[in-house]
């Protein structure tokens, strides 16, 4: 696997984001953020600055979230699938929509960008919940036949500690074997996301990939914060 660093311009003219995150008993989240105008919310304009097509076609994976698209004006919005379009048949594509819908003007706005996305992305990495929030409650696996219908080759589908669902011509569920008490779910699918990506860059199937994800998560949600213990701390103990 290939792997290179480009060091992004800095934006001397923009702020940070600021986020700020409440945890209930259970170690579910609520989000609060300010980032209207931030250097975060400028990424496109600053990969456009660097040669955005170039860049992202020498990529072994080009990876985004719907955060990332959400923070965007509509017209670089449409830049942006433009270019990964033209990208199709050349690389990689992982999309996580990461739903935050306080992002969005109108909920049916999110709903047709996801839609568009899952149609141009070759992985497509949602959780139970956002599928939920785009168009209503509904089993996990009823939501899984709707990602084939609009046209997903490969997917896994989280469902927290009913496990996933994953896709690449056959569906199947996967058990999360891993049980935990979480204190925290930040990150957890930041953390499936991380291993199942790596995983299937290094050649495993889609399978042993969806489940290093889940142990990851497992172990992630473990830790305020999704901050874990490094590496050669006595106290770390996953193994994945």
């Amino acid at each position: 696997m290939r792997a290179s660093i480009r060091r992004w311009p800095s934006l001397s003219d923009r702020m940070p984001g600021l986020y700020l995150i409440e945890t209930g008993a259970r170690g579910e989240r609520r989000f609060h953020y300010w980032r209207k105008g931030s250097a975060g919310a400028c990424w496109w304009q600053a990969l456009k600055a660097q040669g955005a097509e170039t860049i992202l076609e020498s990529a072994d994976l080009v990876y985004f979230s719907g955060i990332s698209l959400a923070i965007l004006t509509p017209q670089e919005r449409g830049e942006f699938l433009k270019t990964l379009r033209g990208l199709k048949r050349r690389g990689s594509v992982a999309f996580d929509p990461n739903l935050r819908l306080l992002l969005w003007p109108v909920a049916r706005e999110a709903q047709e960008v996801f839609e568009e996305l899952v149609a141009v992305s070759d992985i497509v990495l949602p959780s139970s919940q956002d599928l939920s929030d785009l168009y209503g409650p509904a089993n996990t696996q009823a939501h899984a036949k709707r990602l084939i219908a609009l046209g997903a080759r490969e997917f896994a589908l989280t469902d927290g500690e009913a496990g996933c669902w994953v896709y690449d011509g056959m569906l199947q569920h996967l058990d999360q074997t891993e049980h935990v008490t979480a204190v925290d779910t930040s990150g957890a699918g930041d953390a499936f996301n991380g291993a199942y990506l790596a995983a299937r860059l290094a050649g495993d199937g889609q399978k042993k990939s969806a489940e290093k994800g889940m142990r990851l998560a497992a172990q992630v949600v473990t830790h305020l914060g999704a901050i874990m213990p490094k590496p050669d701390s006595p106290r770390d103990t996953t193994n994945v």
